[in-house]
C-alpha cells in the first residue's frame, strides 16, 4: 500500500507558515503542484 501522508504533511507545514492572505493567493498554485506531484508518482 502506498501513502501520500508525507506529501500531505509537507503541504500542511508549508501552509502553517503562511498568512491567510498568502494562502488565498497561492491556493490554485499549491493545488496544481500537489496534483502534479501525485500524478508524477502514479505514472513513473
Amino acid at each position: 500500500d502506498f501513502s501520500f501522508s508525507g506529501l500531505k504533511t509537507a503541504v500542511l507545514y508549508t501552509l502553517q507558515k503562511m498568512t491567510k492572505a498568502k494562502i488565498k493567493q497561492l491556493t490554485p498554485a499549491i493545488a496544481a503542484e500537489f496534483q502534479q506531484a501525485v500524478i508524477d508518482v502514479l505514472t513513473t
